[in-house]
């Protein structure tokens, strides 16, 4: 079976730049993706500190630090600190 995966911006994309949120609206998609078997990812330059707030969506990967620091769960898959 092949795996599909989504991956999405966070600022202006994934989040409402005015609330800082994930709107009720891309909150549902995101969760009708997972239940359908679509791994679903956040790509952004920001580091995980200042990660807004993702009303507790779960992620399969995170790609972090404009690509510098990647990971899935507790699992770094690449790290290369500047």
């Amino acid at each position: 079976m092949d795996k599909k995966l989504l991956i999405f911006d966070i600022d202006g994309t994934l989040v409402a730049p005015a609330t800082g949120l994930i709107p009720e609206s891309a909150y549902t998609a995101l969760k009708l993706l997972r239940e359908n078997g679509i791994m679903i990812c956040i790509a952004t330059g920001r580091p995980i500190g200042s990660l807004p707030d993702l009303r507790g969506q779960e992620f399969d990967a995170m790609v972090t630090f404009n690509g510098s620091l990647c990971y899935t769960g507790e699992k770094t898959i690449y790290h290369c600190p500047i």
